[in-house]
């Protein structure tokens, strides 16, 4: 399998606060189109290792993926708010993640919403819009 290569790829933009240096967003640009992405794969290994509920009713989501993952993009049937979505990560890290439900969710009835909520969760990302490399709509 060919390594994921972010230097001949893409440019990763930071955003910065100029007050104390702390990174306050950051977005990835590629120079290519996925179909030509070297080293991009249709499955990075992104699972969804834990859910935990937390206080005030949100749920800590923790992600895992093996190979790098582009635009993870998180939805689920249970209404809520994501804290963060549409993000990368990097070959063999974690990321947390919390999801706010909405109040009309909290009283669905459900006695487990962790459970609930990993079997609703979807999580998409850039390497499922590979189906084959040769073809002209990708």
């Amino acid at each position: 399998m060919k390594k994921f290569n972010l230097q001949t790829t893409c440019t990763v933009i930071r955003v910065l606060d100029e007050l104390n240096n702390e990174q306050m967003g950051r977005n990835i640009v590629f120079w290519k189109l996925p179909k030509q992405l070297d080293g991009l794969i249709k499955d990075p290994g992104l699972v969804l290792h834990s859910v935990v509920a937390v206080e005030g009713g949100s749920l800590e989501l923790t992600l895992e993926t093996k190979q790098v993952a582009f635009y993870i993009f998180l939805a689920s049937s249970i209404h809520g708010d994501f804290d963060d979505n549409a993000f990368s990560m990097a070959a063999g890290s974690r990321k947390k993640v919390r999801f706010a439900p909405a109040v009309e969710s909290l009283t669905d009835g459900s006695h487990n919403m962790e459970q609930s909520f990993a079997e609703s969760l979807r999580m998409d990302h850039l390497g499922m819009a590979i189906n084959d490399r040769t073809a002209e709509n990708v």
